[in-house]
């Protein structure tokens, strides 16, 4: 696999999996648990964002 391909399956994998947990906190309630998620998710998304730039 390539590694600009890898690095995009991570990034998608990150927003995905923080998206999760911070859906499952708004759900039970834990306000910390979920902005964590969304901030990972934002980390992911970042990520994806770099990976893609042209020139990287």
């Amino acid at each position: 696999m390539e590694q600009r391909q890898l690095r995009t399956l991570v990034a998608v994998g990150m927003v995905l999996l923080g998206s999760v947990q911070a859906v499952w906190g708004l759900v039970r309630g834990d306000l910390p648990f979920a902005s964590f998620g969304v901030v990972y998710a934002l980390l992911g998304g970042a990520s994806y964002w770099f990976s893609v730039r042209p020139g990287t």
